[in-house]
């Protein structure tokens, strides 16, 4: 059996992943260090990453989108988890939720590289989630990330950056995180 067929690519600002092309893909850009992707499937399935500067600490992202869900979804179901994106840790969490009488899944990831920061959400129905995993697992198999910026970046300001050596860098866990986590 053959796995989803990812005829797409999208390469920019030191991101690549491949998706399929019947997938709608959308950037959006929220200032001169933050952008964000997102591939909208055929159904309700989304995957969207946002790319932040590296002074965001990985473990208060993940809080904040778990707080919004909190807020939508009451009877919201989470569990933690640590995976790994495009070679680097992750840590996040699985939900399950009602919507509109519907049950989904949401996948949320937060992590680092040694010069950005990056959330991952991803979300469907259930009665879509037999199609949407494995193309989920597909892309994010796919997904690599440059922190070197390709030279035409630097023309149109993006200009990411950050020290590696500050806290939550490229996967470092510090204690009081993961007490809170």
């Amino acid at each position: 059996m053959s796995g989803p067929i990812l005829d797409k690519t999208f390469e920019r600002h030191g991101v690549r992943f491949n998706y399929p092309g019947t997938w709608r893909l959308e950037e959006e850009r929220d200032g001169d260090d933050q952008w964000s992707v997102t591939l909208q499937s055929p159904g309700t399935g989304f995957i969207s990453l946002a790319v932040l500067p590296l002074s965001s600490n990985r473990f208060e992202l993940l809080r904040q989108v778990l707080s919004v869900f909190e807020a939508d979804y009451p009877e919201l179901d989470t569990y933690n988890v640590e995976d790994e994106i495009a070679s680097l840790p992750a840590v996040g969490h699985d939900l399950n939720f009602f919507c509109l009488d519907f049950t989904n899944t949401a996948y949320v990831r937060a992590f680092n590289s040694a010069a950005r920061s990056f959330v991952l959400v991803a979300q469907c129905t259930d009665s879509e989630l037999d199609e949407f995993e494995p193309v989920y697992r597909s892309v994010l198999k796919s997904l690599t990330i440059e922190d070197e910026p390709d030279p035409a970046d630097w023309l149109f300001g993006d200009r990411s950056g950050g020290n590696p050596m500050l806290p939550g860098a490229g996967g470092d866990i510090l204690k009081d995180d993961v007490d809170d986590w």
